[in-house]
């Protein structure tokens, strides 16, 4: 009887086919597989809920985060919108100052304008005045035209056409006092006082002794009425007043001489520094006269005293001088009709 196990196999059998595992090993491998498979997915479920609830906790600060930031902004916005009201409301104020400034400023700027207007045509006034008087009392030329240039740049400053009559009248007088040239009325007080100082020093003429007139012949017969209209013509002296002076006192009194000399000299002066040209040339032709009949013409500081005496005779001070009047009343009229309605 033949042995017909399956489990037997013929030795080349078994050769050639790997030996199978039996029940328990497959049973014992299945175990092992769904143990590894719970584990991974109990791993993957742990996994997933440290996932999920990490996602939901950062959402959860996000959250919070974003609306802090939201109401943040919130009040930031709100806060934003007063400041600009705010703001608003000083710039509509400002630009309400601003617009009263502005007139405020027009104001002032016509008021200004007009008072600036005023204050030229015063001082031109003045101006013109000053260099009347300086003309007209001390006779002082260069002050003189001094104030007219000053008058006539305000004038320029104004620059109102209905001035420029007046600055034609200034520029043809300025013209006429430019003709005088200068006249050094202080230079010329100074030389005057130093001759008067040095009078002492100047040596007088030889005295000469005059030659003595035969006695007039007596008459062989006259008549009666012949003596008495000679005597009546004797009582009668016809004596020229505008011949210079000369003094009183006799040339050999050389005391006296000086002082009188000196005298005229300083009244001279006092003339000149007053502005009375027509004294002050009686006086310097009267010293001039007196130094060159009774002082020594051969001494140099006689020379120098009578030279310097005959240029001041010769000086523009004594010379007439213009009138200058015409550009203050013309000025005073324009103003005047300029004030009237």
């Amino acid at each position: 009887m033949t042995n017909k196990d399956p489990d037997a196999r013929t030795p080349g059998a078994s050769a050639t086919e790997p030996p199978r595992p039996n029940a328990a090993q497959r049973r014992r491998a299945g175990s092992i597989s769904g143990r590894l498979a719970l584990i991974l997915a109990t791993v993957a479920l742990l996994t997933s809920a440290y996932l999920a609830y990490t996602l939901i906790a950062r959402r959860g600060l996000y959250s919070a985060s974003v609306s802090s930031n939201l109401e943040h902004l919130a009040e930031q916005s709100a806060k934003s919108q007063g400041t600009i009201a705010t703001m608003t409301q000083r710039l509509d104020t400002l630009e309400k100052n601003q617009d009263a400034l502005q007139a405020a400023l027009l104001k002032v700027s016509s008021e200004f304008g007009k008072g600036r207007r005023e204050w030229l045509l015063s001082e031109s006034d003045q101006l013109l005045v000053i260099a009347n008087h300086r003309l007209q009392l001390s006779r002082n030329v260069k002050l003189a035209l001094a104030a007219l240039r000053a008058a006539d740049q305000d004038l320029k400053q104004l620059a109102d056409p209905r001035y420029l009559p007046v600055r034609r009248l200034l520029a043809d007088e300025i013209g006429g006092l430019q003709s005088l040239g200068s006249i050094d009325v202080s230079g010329m007080a100074l030389r005057l006082g130093d001759i008067a100082q040095h009078v002492d020093g100047l040596p007088l003429a030889p005295v000469s002794h005059p030659t003595p007139r035969p006695a007039p012949a007596p008459a062989v017969q006259r008549s009666q009425l012949g003596t008495m209209w000679h005597d009546l013509i004797g009582l009668v002296r016809i004596r020229r007043t505008s011949q210079l002076r000369v003094p009183l006192l006799p040339p050999d009194e050389e005391y006296f001489l000086r002082q009188n000399l000196r005298l005229m000299l300083y009244g001279a002066q006092t003339a000149l520094l007053q502005g009375n040209a027509a004294v002050f040339g009686q006086d310097v032709a009267a010293a001039h006269q007196w130094i060159k009949e009774y002082y020594d013409g051969s001494a140099a500081s006689v020379q120098a005293a009578e030279n310097e005496l005959g240029h001041m005779l010769n000086s523009p001070f004594r010379s007439k001088l213009p009138d200058i009047s015409g550009s203050l009343e013309l000025l005073r009229r324009i103003r005047r009709a300029g004030a009237s309605p």
